[in-house]
């Protein structure tokens, strides 16, 4: 697994992609390969990878409440949608004309029919 790891970094290392773009492999590419090798299954892969990154997130945090700017947790955008809604059991809901139809914005893939699911 390491000789894999260590030819994909030396691979990149030397692709005009990756050195016009200066990537490289960062820690994650790394401690992937610890948690393989000590057994982890893949989907604790994230939390993982999160959990480390918390205390770096709260002193983030902590320093911009403290700086009294506030500017990085502005949201950029305002919500202009539905207010409050009561809950509508999934059986209980009506299909959205023209929902299946519109592709999802990130995976460019059309959503899945509910009577499919």
């Amino acid at each position: 697994m390491i000789d894999v790891a260590i030819a994909l970094h030396e691979a990149a290392s030397k692709d005009d992609y990756f050195v016009s773009r200066k990537l490289y492999p960062n820690v994650d590419f790394w401690s992937g390969l610890i948690y393989k090798a000590m057994g982890f299954p893949l989907d604790f892969f994230p939390v993982l990878f999160a959990v480390p990154r918390v205390a770096g997130w709260l002193a983030h945090w902590k320093q911009q409440l403290d700086s009294g700017t506030n500017k990085i947790w502005r949201p950029r955008q305002v919500y202009v949608g539905e207010g409050k809604r009561p809950y509508v059991d999934f059986d209980e809901r009506k299909p959205i004309k023209g929902l299946g139809e519109v592709p999802h914005f990130i995976s460019k893939r059309k959503l899945v029919d509910r009577a499919k699911l």
